[in-house]
């Protein structure tokens, strides 16, 4: 037998969902689930303009969607997650969704303070996408990382790029700095970072904070279109980078052991 579920309002569960195979937990734009737990079994589905938010807010570590089908777009996920365990075990770990394509779209993201977003899957860019990430949050990127002009990202947060073959592809800064990545970590492989297009290409790959290069990274291309690269604090890590012709300033220490 066949089941739908349909949440209009607010609901909040402290623990998992967990659907059978037939089931389906629908979304309609005015809900807000707020979930301690996780997914499992049957379906998620949203409208197809979604404005419907998920809140996760977990004491340990939260997997979404695990074990359930999406259907439709996320409207607002809202990472209220603060546990802090090893990389893989982080806050909330975004997980390709099984059945159908394998990704996860979303139209808002919001990585509230101290919280941490694992993006350990394809996340896809939904209608009007943009992301607000608070202060001292980490977001762990496997997937191309766009910036764009309407981000609000704190200075204090931290982006680490984990993923082999990683693109980060910048916009040129705008009034309020928002899209200059803050704290930066490489820990992927063959990491390549573009500018953008013209007219609003970056000339310099600026970050606010630590730029860190640990372990794993081989390789680091720079868009041909950057002058230089701008460093706001600490230039850190054990990993090897190549910046080519571009000269580098760090406003703080090069505490870097590899060859560089």
């Amino acid at each position: 037998k066949t089941t739908t579920l349909t949440l209009i309002g607010a609901l909040t569960v402290a623990g998992n969902i967990a659907m059978a195979s037939s089931s389906t937990f629908s979304m309609a734009n005015t809900a807000v689930l707020t979930l301690g737990g996780n997914f499992s079994g049957g379906k998620l589905s949203f409208p197809s303009s979604s404005t419907a938010k998920i809140i996760m807010n977990g004491t340990a570590a939260q997997y979404f969607p695990q074990t359930t089908t999406l259907s439709g777009n996320v409207g607002y996920l809202d990472i209220q997650n603060s546990y802090y365990g090893a990389i893989g075990n982080r806050g909330v770990q975004l997980l390709n969704q099984v059945g159908g394509t394998t990704h996860v779209t979303i139209n808002y993201l919001y990585v509230e303070p101290n919280c941490i977003f694992n993006a350990n899957a394809t996340l896809v860019e939904g209608t009007g996408y943009h992301a607000t990430i608070g202060a001292n949050a980490i977001y762990i990127s496997k997937s191309t990382f766009n910036f764009h002009d309407n981000d609000v990202i704190d200075p204090s947060a931290t982006l680490e790029f984990t993923a082999t073959n990683q693109v980060i592809n910048l916009v040129k800064p705008n009034a309020t700095n928002t899209n200059i990545p803050p704290n930066v970590i490489f820990t992927g492989t063959n990491i390549t970072v573009n500018a953008g297009t013209s007219p609003d290409n970056a000339t310099i790959f600026k970050v606010l904070g630590n730029f860190g290069v640990l372990n794993t990274t081989t390789a680091v291309t720079f868009d041909s279109k950057f002058t230089e690269i701008d460093i706001g604090d600490n230039f850190i890590g054990n990993g090897a980078m190549y910046s080519g012709s571009l000269p580098i300033n760090i406003t703080g220490s090069w505490l870097n052991t590899a060859n560089y």
